[in-house]
């Protein structure tokens, strides 16, 4: 069956693009869910003309970013900033500093994304004879110079006074409307680090996470779950619970960011937490995904029962275990669509929850 993705689905596609899928997955899951729609005549022809306008304007976007690369290859830029004694810079060069120095040279306005540190090394002039440090020069080589795929520095973000310069930011952007300018370089980087390193990524989260969560606020609520939201897109979310095992990561602090980000989520993205809870090694952070399950698919539990003909046996075995916590009418008749499930293993989780004998 055809269908059209109205969200980003985790480890099936992005929002508007047209996907293939089985019918039960389509019409059990994805389509209740709010997921995706069914590509009648008319609504595919919608999707591929816009499909086809986003690609025009993508590789035009495409040659356009790879002119500038080849204009900036190679440039070199000086910035005046002061020393000490020991040739220390006093502050930091920041990437407007760098972004503004090289538009000026190039005679184009560059933007450097502020979620992302530069892998930039200073090179100190000479200094002048029989004198302090002359060298309030530092000279840079272009920032594009590894074309324009600049890698976060995670440890140096993932800090409690950026996540509260950055929760301030946010408040005060509100009433201005101008929210975006401050969660868009977090989600991309968020969205980077998610699978270049989980573990840092889920230590920015949980700090972020923190910092914007104020109870002595009366709209603390509406606020953390606008922001959540804004930071992490649902690719992202899959990402980070799937790698939650990576070798490297805390899965302590991995279990308290996904829990806190979830809480502030609401019980909207159950599609994504489901899709990759066989990918969790059972422990804190597999309960704690299995009981949101059970909170937010709270009247879905015809969907999840018909998911059992097609589920393979991991799924199939965790979906028991979240129809036992659910503990409702409905989750017992789904229960018992268990029972029919052509892996034994699925079977006998069902007939031990249910207290009966298995076939």
């Amino acid at each position: 069956m055809k269908v059209i993705l109205l969200k980003d689905v985790a480890n099936l596609g992005d929002a508007g693009t047209i996907q293939t899928v089985k019918d039960g997955y389509a019409r059990n899951f994805l389509i209740p869910q709010g997921l995706a729609e069914l590509a009648s005549p008319g609504r595919l022809k919608v999707a591929e003309e816009r499909l086809r306008a986003i690609e025009r304007r993508t590789v035009r976007e495409e040659e356009a970013q790879q002119s500038l690369a080849d204009r900036i290859e190679g440039t070199r830029i000086q910035i005046v900033a002061r020393v000490g004694e020991q040739g220390r810079l006093f502050g930091s060069v920041t990437g407007q500093d760098i972004a503004e120095k090289l538009s000026s040279e190039i005679g184009e306005e560059i933007e450097i994304d502020s979620a992302e540190i530069l892998e930039l090394e200073p090179v100190p002039l000479p200094r002048a004879a029989n004198g302090p440090p002359s060298a309030p020069e530092i000279d840079y080589p272009s920032p594009t110079s590894k074309p324009m795929s600049r890698r976060v520095n995670a440890e140096s973000i993932v800090d409690e006074r950026f996540a509260e310069s950055v929760a301030k930011a946010y408040r005060r952007a509100l009433p201005k409307g101008t929210t975006d300018d401050v969660t868009e370089p977090i989600r991309t980087g968020l969205r980077r680090l998610a699978t270049r390193a989980p573990d840092a990524a889920l230590r920015l989260l949980l700090a972020l996470c923190s910092a914007i969560d104020d109870p002595k606020q009366s709209d603390n609520e509406q606020v953390r779950g606008a922001f959540a939201s804004a930071i992490v897109s649902t690719r992202a979310l899959g990402a980070l619970i799937a790698s939650s095992a990576n070798p490297g990561v805390d899965r302590a602090v991995g279990a308290a960011a996904i829990g806190k980000l979830l809480d502030f989520l609401g019980d909207a993205h159950a599609g994504v937490v489901l899709e990759n809870l066989t990918a969790v090694p059972d422990g804190e952070l597999k309960d704690l995904l299995r009981r949101y399950l059970a909170r937010s698919s709270a009247g879905y539990e015809d969907q999840i029962g018909a998911l059992f003909a097609h589920a393979p046996v991991e799924l199939g075995v965790e979906l028991v275990r979240v129809l036992r916590k659910m503990n409702t009418d409905g989750a017992r008749a789904a229960l018992g669509l268990a029972l029919d499930s052509e892996h034994l293993e699925v079977r006998k989780a069902a007939a031990a929850t249910l207290g009966v004998r298995t076939h």
